[in-house]
Order: C-alpha cells, then sequence, then structure tokens
C-alpha cells in the first residue's frame, strides 16, 4: 500500500488551523482523525505507517497548542471551548496516539524490510514523540475527574510502553513528571476499573524501566519518576 492514507489526511490537518475561531468545530475533524488511524495503522506497510504517522502529530500539535493556549471556562460559556468539548477532544487525541504507538516499529508490514524500514521506524517514533510532546499538557488536573479520559490516556500510555517505551522513558523533564501525577490520579479515582488499569500501567512502566537500565543508563526524568 502507498502512504495515499496518510496524504488524504493532510486536507484534515490543513483544516485545524482554520477553526480557531470555533475551536469546537474542531472535534469532527479530530475524531475522522483517529479513525482513520484506527482503521489503517496496522494495515500499511512501514513507510506509510510513518507517513500517516507525520500527518496525526502534525494535527495533535496543531490542536493541542490551541487548547492549551484556552482557558477552562465550564461547560456553560459561550464564545469559547466549553470544558465537556475539550475532554472530547483530548480523548479524540489521546486515541489518535494511541492508534500510531500500536504500530510495532519491528513490523515492516506489506513490502517492508531494509533500510527504507529502519528509516520508517525511527520517523514512526519521532511523530509519537512530537506527538507526546505536544498532548501530555493538554492533560490537566479538571480533565483527570473524568473516568472516559482517564480510561483513554491509560489506554495510550499502555500502547506506547508496549512497542515504544525507551521513548515513553526518554522524555525530557518536565514530562515524565506529569505521567507520574496523571498515574497518581489514576490509582486514586473512585471507579476501581480506572485504579486496576493504572496499576497494569505502572507495572508496563517499572517493566519498560528495567529493560531500559538493563541495556543502557535510565535517563535522569525517568529514574526520578520511578
Amino acid at each position: 500500500l502507498s502512504p495515499a492514507p496518510g496524504a488524504g489526511l493532510e486536507p484534515l490537518v490543513c483544516l485545524l488551523p482554520l477553526l480557531e475561531s470555533e475551536p469546537s468545530a474542531s472535534t469532527p475533524v479530530l475524531r475522522a482523525l483517529r479513525d482513520a488511524a484506527g482503521a489503517w495503522m496496522g494495515l500499511l506497510s512501514l513507510d506509510a505507517a510513518a507517513h500517516l504517522a507525520r500527518a496525526c502529530a502534525a494535527a495533535v500539535a496543531t490542536h493541542a497548542r490551541l487548547l492549551c493556549a484556552l482557558p477552562m471556562v465550564g461547560d456553560q460559556a459561550t464564545g469559547l471551548l466549553p470544558d465537556r468539548d475539550r475532554s472530547k477532544q483530548v480523548r479524540a487525541m489521546l486515541d489518535i496516539v494511541a492508534h500510531v504507538a500500536s504500530r510495532d516499529p519491528a513490523d515492516g508490514g506489506p513490502g517492508g524490510g531494509g533500510g527504507a524500514s529502519v528509516a520508517a521506524a525511527h520517523q514512526l517514533g519521532e511523530a509519537l514523540s512530537a506527538s507526546l510532546h505536544a498532548l501530555l499538557p493538554c492533560v490537566v488536573p479538571p480533565l483527570l475527574c473524568e473516568a472516559k479520559l482517564l480510561r483513554g490516556y491509560l489506554h495510550m500510555l499502555s500502547a506506547l510502553l508496549e512497542s515504544h517505551g525507551s521513548r515513553v522513558l526518554a522524555l525530557p523533564a518536565p514530562l515524565p513528571a506529569a505521567i507520574g501525577g496523571h498515574l497518581i490520579a489514576a490509582l486514586a479515582h473512585h471507579e476501581l476499573a480506572v485504579g486496576g488499569a493504572a496499576l497494569d500501567t505502572v507495572f508496563q512502566l517499572a517493566r519498560s524501566a528495567a529493560l531500559c537500565a538493563a541495556q543502557a543508563e535510565l535517563p535522569a526524568a525517568a529514574a526520578k519518576l520511578l
């Protein structure tokens, strides 16, 4: 398969900056990107998957910057982004990153192999790192009270740790501390299913750290998180 799915998403990515004056209108665009990533990421060659991952990362970075600049305003506000819409958009971006992270860079896919796949695996990882840098600051404490969002966050983090654990551990400060705060909030959540998922994610994090420490020195920010 060609990079066509990624190229086909580029008009949607370009549309996001045009919706800054009406941020609630971005929700269906983000959901379309989420659905496309979920449908295609596991079927493409690694080169095409990396192209799709870059399109997703551009969308996440563009919209995350907008969300970080908008204050929390409650659900009744007009003229800005109601908190319920912000939550929907953050959940959609969490799902986008989870879909990208679910692609194992060791799987070349149809027609994969050789140096091109090595480069594509690196590009896929770089797209994930860029997405995390942009998205994690949007996961602010008021949103962490919502079980659905927390479940989406834990699902994303688990997908990342499964195939890209070293990239999570290599994130620079203050992002590892932010992840630690998110996990603490999940562990303390009143819904047992969320707490159980958080425990599983903490186990995955510790396992990834052990593997990383066995191969090289654990980054200082990651060591502080643990």
